[in-house]
């Protein structure tokens, strides 16, 4: 028996907003850019599961993805403490934005130590593939999710994120 699952439609039935899922509560966590690139490599992920191979490895791409995506939420998470300070005032946005810089420094460092080229030599020999590399994805995510639940929180035409509706 052979199962024949299109790509377009595993995104649409695993990513839409009508699924059984609490959906309401992280509906505009995610900016759209963020949000598109996440569905993509999960989709692409999931559909190497049903292409009739079966190849079940965790490739270097998944690895990076899981980590962009737990260290987004982390990010985001830590824009949670915006809602106890107040997350329009002056405080949290210097705090929040100061916090956003140390991530994105922590970021280049990373990647600066790392010794990793910026794109990959051939097919076969990524880039990025070392723990710091790794350190700087996570920065960056992390950096990314304070930012986008910040814009959000601020809810201003002057933010910088987008939403997913």
């Amino acid at each position: 028996m052979t199962l024949s699952v299109s790509l377009p439609s595993l995104c649409g039935v695993l990513f839409k907003p009508e699924t059984p899922f609490r959906y309401d509560r992280y509906r505009y966590l995610l900016t759209t850019s963020e949000y598109s690139s996440i569905r993509i490599q999960l989709s692409l992920a999931l559909a190497r599961l049903f292409n009739g191979q079966h190849d079940t490895s965790f490739h270097l791409a998944d690895q990076q993805a899981l980590c962009s995506v737990v260290t987004f939420i982390f990010g985001a998470f830590i824009g949670r403490i915006g809602d106890k300070m107040g997350c329009k005032t002056r405080a949290w946005l210097c705090l929040g934005t100061f916090i956003q810089t140390l991530f994105t420094v922590g970021a280049a460092i990373a990647i600066w130590k790392s010794g990793q080229g910026s794109v990959a030599d051939v097919r076969d020999n990524p880039a990025w593939n070392n723990t710091l590399s790794f350190v700087c994805v996570g920065f960056m995510s992390a950096s990314m999710g304070l930012q986008g639940i910040m814009g959000k929180r601020t809810n201003t035409q002057f933010t910088t994120t987008g939403e997913f509706v």
